[in-house]
């Protein structure tokens, strides 16, 4: 009996954890909702998208040989180049792929504390 408890009271606390993942992760994705509809204006975003048009002339170079405004970001580029390639010139599309790399982001940190140390150390982590 008492195991059957223990297993019913894992259960309610892993779901409170995960509660508690998507409350976090919600209020994490809250301050780039108003940024959803607006359109890259910075210089470097104009750079950024101008050069990770996959065709254009020195665009290997530019993705994986050179310095990227504040240090070597192959990475960025590559995610600017995909949503170009899919999504054409869509603002909402660059807004939405930041969004989803942010929670994926915050995803990577609760999996690999949970893994490390438990639900509620993962869920500080990942508030954190």
């Amino acid at each position: 009996m008492a195991a059957t408890e223990d297993a019913a009271g894992g259960r309610r606390s892993s779901l409170v954890g995960w509660v508690l993942v998507v409350l976090l992760l919600t209020l994490g994705a809250w301050p780039f909702v108003p940024y959803l509809s607006s359109v890259p204006l910075q210089p470097d975003s104009l750079t950024w998208i101008e050069r990770s048009q996959p065709g254009a002339e020195g665009w290997r170079e530019w993705v994986f040989q050179s310095s990227h405004f504040v240090g070597y970001r192959p990475l960025t580029a590559l995610s600017f180049a995909g949503d170009i390639q899919l999504f054409g010139l869509s603002s909402l599309a660059l807004r939405l792929t930041d969004l989803a790399l942010h929670l994926g982001a915050g995803c990577a940190v609760f999996l690999m504390a949970r893994r490390l140390a438990g639900v509620w150390p993962a869920c500080l982590a990942l508030a954190v």
